[in-house]
């Protein structure tokens, strides 16, 4: 289910901000490069970071334009764990990119990304009669 929230700065991260940056000026396989760079314990090794761009790479390709993102939901679990997910606005249909991060001291570090096109699925789901109170 989507919970919406404003894009204000205790809504968004750093990590996050720049992957952004580079998702848009310079695409998707240096922008996962640089999430996954600053992760020094964890994230995928050399061949499962190559299919993720791949995958990346080969959804995205028959959607269109880039149009942009917009933050739906962000969770934090004390000061140390947050999970964010993200429309991200294509021409002609979203994707949806879960980030979640870790900071034992001071950065954050990205420690789990996935993207996925069930949106549209969930949002019917979420409205049948038996999720209704």
């Amino acid at each position: 289910m989507f919970v919406s929230c404003s894009n204000t700065e205790q809504d968004t991260n750093p990590v996050i901000n720049q992957f952004f940056e580079f998702y848009k000026t310079v695409g998707a396989d240096q922008a996962l490069d640089k999430l996954f760079s600053n992760n020094r314990v964890m994230g995928p090794d050399k061949d499962e970071l190559t299919d993720l761009k791949q995958k990346l790479i080969e959804v995205t390709k028959n959607l269109g334009r880039y149009e942009g993102y917009e933050i739906v939901y962000n969770r934090h679990i004390g000061q140390s764990i947050a999970h964010y997910a993200y429309v991200v606005k294509y021409e002609k249909q979203p994707l949806r990119f879960s980030f979640t991060l870790y900071k034992a001291k001071n950065n954050w570090e990205i420690r789990n990304f996935k993207f996925d096109t069930d949106l549209f699925e969930e949002i019917e789901e979420s409205a049948k009669f038996y999720y209704i109170e």
